[in-house]
């Protein structure tokens, strides 16, 4: 099938505009050059249309640099259209007008960093854009050369912020964030992130405009729904003028989340427009939309691509021509395939960071891990959404490293009790990790466990005396103070193994003074309260007749 419209009328019908627009979509989207001819529409399509698709998340999901350099070169050639439809290169010439579009648009990142965490009410003084920069190649953002063109910094400007105020805002907990500085804003709580920059630059003879505006709700609904929104706005102008034009793209993303808190389909919704105004009055102008839909997103690799509405032309205006049309589709779609991976990327590190869910871990009784060698006797809490405070279903999986073992194994239906055998040797270590799971999001706790003797109370004692003290290891010596009506005395252990050992007293008090000596031994379960008891003889020193056989009975109860 071929398609052809006039290139050298005044304004194209939205309906043959719309034919040029479907071919380019079905012939690859190529961005074209000069030549205003219409290729021959593929034999297949539909295999063209998920082509098409496939290219751009490769794209969007492949090396940075590739990615940057492809939005690089498809943003200079539209930002050459802008030059040229919009007579700014007619004012200034063609050559200098590129250079100073190209320095007009430098600096504009490098400048974002100025703008501080502080400025924007986020408490710390830091970079707001240094780790995201530094994440996507350097003070520009790219690493690209001709990566200055309006297009690509807008595209890169609301990448980076969406990053960044994600990021920066997943331990948020329950605060409020406004803030703005710098014709850039932020509003963020738990359940959104909302960001917008405008900067306006004027250098050799151009001005320029970047409008940004990101919005994300990062925790999905109670179906699952997430939902991204985005909109870059490029100007450039003859300076003090409105000959030239602007470019924008507008895009809405929702995706489904499923119980294993992975995106397993989404809805692309885009716009693009773009008006030129000569000095004279005339231009060209082109709003034009598309839906697109990937489902089965569990694995990109084979993940279903399918046009839900075609490319459609709302509106248009003066000579547009076919390459014209080509560039900027080619150019929009990718940005904005791109930026929907993008944004979904980010809301995806939201509800993974534990923004979304709250996981609140209990042992039975929370004091003593060794009962946790049987299942609590109580019902453990459900994960919970921290944005309605709702139970939110799913899974929760539990993991052991340095051992022993914990069950159930594999993914359990929340709420879920797990009874963890701990190892059977002493001085031996154990971490439990705890994951929740559902459509609304993710939560990780952990608990950590030891066999390692934390010690004991001790109390007790007989005869009017009373023991008390700290006993640190039962296989070591330990020294323990006993007082008495009138006076006190320390009672020393010295082990000769985990149960058993000899010990001596000495005491003084109301004029006189003594000592005891003899045998202890300690009954009771590991992990438990023991008895420690105590046999020996005691005597007063200097007064005859006064030895007598001694027994002292001393509780040990775990220390907490």
């Amino acid at each position: 099938m071929r398609a052809t419209c006039p290139s050298d009328v005044g304004a194209f019908s939205r309906r043959c505009l719309a034919v040029l627009l479907t071919v380019a979509l079905v012939a690859g989207c190529g961005s074209g050059g000069s030549d205003d001819s219409t290729e021959p529409a593929a034999d297949d399509p539909t295999s063209e249309t998920h082509a098409r698709i496939d290219e751009a998340i490769a794209l969007a999901n492949g090396p940075d640099d590739e990615r940057d350099a492809a939005l690089a070169a498809g943003s200079d050639e539209v930002v050459a259209i802008m030059l040229d439809a919009g007579g700014i290169s007619e004012a200034l010439g063609a050559e200098e007008a590129r250079a100073a579009a190209a320095e007009v648009f430098a600096g504009v990142l490098p400048e974002m960093e100025d703008i501080s965490r502080e400025d924007l009410g986020l408490a710390s003084a830091e970079s707001l854009f240094q780790n995201a920069l530094s994440q996507q190649g350097g003070a520009t953002g790219t690493g690209v050369d001709g990566s200055t063109s309006a297009a690509f910094v807008g595209f890169m400007t609301a990448l980076v912020t969406a990053m960044t105020g994600t990021k920066l805002s997943n331990d948020i907990g329950a605060r409020v964030i406004k803030g703005n500085a710098d014709g850039f804003g932020v509003e963020i709580d738990r359940g959104r992130v909302s960001m917008q920059n405008s900067t306006t630059k004027t250098l050799n003879g151009i001005d320029g405009t970047i409008d940004t505006d990101v919005n994300l709700t990062p925790c999905p609904d109670p179906d699952g729904k997430v939902s991204v929104k985005a909109t870059i706005d490029v100007g450039l102008y003859v300076a003090g003028s409105r000959e030239g034009g602007r470019s924008e793209l507008d895009i809405t993303v929702d995706a489904q989340v499923n119980d294993d808190a992975v995106v397993t389909s989404s809805d692309l919704n885009y716009r693009f427009q773009m008006s030129d105004t000569r000095a004279d009055g005339k231009g060209v102008f082109l709003d034009a939309s598309e839906s697109i839909r990937l489902t089965g997103r569990e694995d990109m690799a084979t993940a279903t691509a399918s046009v839900i509405k075609e490319a459609n032309v709302n509106r248009t205006g003066g000579d547009i021509t076919r390459a014209q049309a080509q560039s900027y589709y080619a150019l929009m779609f990718k940005m904005a395939i791109i930026m929907q991976e993008g944004l979904l990327y980010q809301a995806k590190d939201a509800w993974e960071s534990g923004r979304c869910v709250d996981l609140q871990v209990t042992t039975d009784p929370a004091t003593a891990p060794a009962s946790l060698r049987r299942p609590p006797s109580r019902s453990p809490p459900p994960p919970t959404s921290k944005i309605d405070g709702t139970p939110t279903g799913g899974t929760i999986t539990a993991e052991v490293t340095g051992g022993t073992s914990i069950t159930p194994t594999g993914k359990t239906g929340a709420p879920a009790a797990f009874a963890y055998i701990a190892p059977g040797e002493k001085d031996k270590a154990a971490t439990i990790t705890l994951e929740a799971r559902s459509k609304r999001g993710v939560a990780k706790a952990t608990i950590d466990f030891d066999t390692k003797a934390k010690g004991w109370v001790a109390s007790g004692g007989g005869g009017g005396l009373v023991v008390t003290g700290q006993v640190s290891s039962l296989t070591e010596p330990f020294s323990l103070t006993g007082t008495f009506p009138g006076g006190s005395g320390t009672f020393t252990y010295t082990p000769t193994d985990e149960r058993s050992g000899t010990y001596r007293s000495s005491f003084s008090g109301s004029g006189v003074t003594g000592s005891t000596s003899g045998t202890y031994t300690i009954a009771g379960d590991a992990g438990s309260t023991l008895t420690l008891t105590g046999t020996g003889d005691g005597c007063v020193q200097d007064i005859g007749g006064s030895c007598r056989n001694t027994t002292e009975v001393i509780t040990l109860t775990p220390a907490t």
